[in-house]
């Protein structure tokens, strides 16, 4: 076989920083919430649905909100040295308050973390890249250099995007409690990603062909252990994300945009008025749903809002017509649960 990419595990406290500002970065636009992920303050049992952002004084960072939004969603992280410089002070591992002896001691435990993860990867890695060659001919090339960075926060693994150039370097997160899996999963995404606009594939089609080849091919003997990330966050209860919810708002977040609004009448989706998306009738209820966003708005006032005001056609067709709707938001990014059904009272967006 070809030579195998070169792969080195590391970590450092400014690579813990810049985790967790590329975190920020993206709860704040609002991805994680679309997507169906909850954010917690550390791991819990949630496996791949869970996010996890520290609970720090960004209060204290000027504008770290605002600062955070224009970073450049890239790995490895561009963002400026003296934000970088104040994340890491407020990391409680390492936070001045700490004498040196005592942060010495926590990052060691930290390389043995890490040092695991790279001899458990050189048990399986041969057959990995020997799976992926067969399937993947021409995107195989495209990694020559993996650099794996471990880490305490963020999602279980998030990556930089490759291009079809070959000999590329894949600089990837891998949090610290993941499963080897999610490595495997990082890499066989990066290396689907840049087929995606050929394909016309959407983020969830391209998550479940990566959650199909590790849980049903021959590639699940390699990582027996790993969790399918769909099929975690459809498990994700509503309890849950309100939990996220509050802790978010308890942490201060400034969201940069609003998903959904009425601007002049017309209907805005993420800051772009919404063109052939919907239709008419779809448009017209959106603006009532977006109206009373996070209120009930009841299946009377949806149908006279649909077909007007005691025209009521059938309870049938305001589910199918409501089905749609749903369907097109989940087409333009938005989790399921953004329009929700309330049983026997109507429904509720947001």
């Amino acid at each position: 076989m070809d030579m195998l990419p070169k792969t080195k595990f590391i970590s450092s406290p400014e690579f813990e920083a810049e985790r967790v500002i590329l975190t920020a970065k993206v709860v704040a636009e609002g991805f994680y919430k679309d997507k169906g992920f909850v954010v917690v303050e550390k791991v819990g049992n949630l496996e791949a649905s869970e996010v996890i952002l520290p609970k720090l004084d960004y209060g204290k960072i000027k504008d770290f909100w605002k600062r955070v939004i224009r970073v450049p969603l890239q790995i490895p992280v561009k963002a400026d040295g003296e934000l970088i410089k104040q994340v890491m002070g407020g990391i409680p591992a390492y936070a001045d308050r700490h004498s040196l002896k005592k942060r010495e001691g926590y990052e060691l435990k930290f390389r043995k973390v890490r040092n695991l993860r790279k001899s458990d990867w050189e048990k399986v890695e041969d057959r990995f890249w020997e799976l992926v060659k067969d399937w993947m001919v021409a995107e195989y090339d495209y990694i020559k250099d993996l650099e794996v960075r471990v880490t305490r926060y963020g999602t279980v693994s998030s990556y930089r995007f490759l291009n079809k150039d070959k000999n590329q370097k894949l600089v990837c997160y891998l949090r610290e409690d993941a499963d080897l899996g999610q490595l495997a999963e990082i890499i066989l995404t990066a290396l689907i990603f840049p087929n995606k606009r050929d394909l016309n594939l959407s983020w969830s089609q391209i998550e479940g062909t990566v959650d199909f080849l590790l849980t049903r091919s021959k590639m699940a003997s390699l990582f027996p252990g790993f969790k399918p990330t769909m099929n975690n966050l459809v498990k994700v209860s509503q309890k849950d994300r309100r939990k996220s919810e509050t802790y978010l708002k308890n942490l201060g977040v400034e969201y940069d945009r609003r998903d959904l609004e009425v601007i002049d009448g017309r209907v805005w989706v993420r800051g772009k008025l919404a063109g052939k998306e919907f239709s008419e009738k779809e448009e017209k209820l959106l603006k009532l749903l977006i109206k009373r966003k996070g209120e009930v708005v009841s299946f009377d006032e949806v149908a006279d809002c649909w077909w007007g005001e005691g025209e009521f056609v059938s309870l049938w067709a305001l589910n199918k017509a409501g089905q749609r709707l749903r369907n097109k938001l989940v087409r333009l990014g938005f989790n399921r649960e953004v329009l929700r059904t309330i049983y026997k009272k109507g429904y509720c967006l947001g």
